[in-house]
């Protein structure tokens, strides 16, 4: 293949140049991407060859652009899309916040502190960092959207700041 997508030996790149103390993830959200990719291998997503495939259709301006774990993403993505296991437009309706609209209100168990860490609603808004404790919070698909509909045996995990958290007793009810 010759193309953005094989620069290896190109002519006229210069030597590849690998810093001794070059992390292996740059962000947390890479660790995700890199676990998506044996989830979904296994699953049957993809095969090792489709999976490169699938990065080789990424728009060469945008493959250039972007860090290497978010090609992975898009890969899963297209698969995910490929296999009615995931809907494009229903993921960019959701968008990103701090909080999704489907686990307001919803109870799950704290599985991981992550420390402090600034808080975006007062920073963002000109009212100073105002550190905050950060948790994954584990729900269970039930939970989230009801027997009838939800995949069994399921969950999602969600990062939550502090301030969002209602603490409930074992059975659910807020304390």
């Amino acid at each position: 293949m010759n193309g953005v997508f094989d620069l290896g030996g190109t002519d006229g790149l210069g030597p590849v140049v690998v810093p001794e103390d070059e992390p292996i993830f740059r962000a947390e959200w890479e660790k995700a991407a890199f676990a998506l990719f044996s989830m979904c291998f296994r699953a049957g997503f993809f095969g090792v060859d489709q999976f490169r495939h699938g990065i080789e259709l990424i728009d060469p301006a945008v493959y250039l652009k972007s860090p290497y774990y978010e090609h992975w993403v898009h890969t899963v993505e297209h698969f995910g899309e490929k296999l009615g296991k995931l809907d494009l437009a229903e993921l960019e309706r959701r968008g990103h916040t701090r909080r999704a609209r489907y686990i307001r209100g919803a109870v799950g168990e704290v599985v991981l502190a992550h420390g402090t860490f600034i808080y975006p609603d007062t920073a963002g808004n000109d009212l100073g960092e105002c550190p905050e404790h950060v948790y994954t919070v584990r729900f269970t698909n039930e939970e989230l959207w009801g027997a009838e509909a939800a995949e069994p045996n399921g969950s999602v995990y969600f990062d939550v700041w502090d301030p969002y958290i209602e603490h409930a007793d074992r059975e659910g009810v807020a304390a």
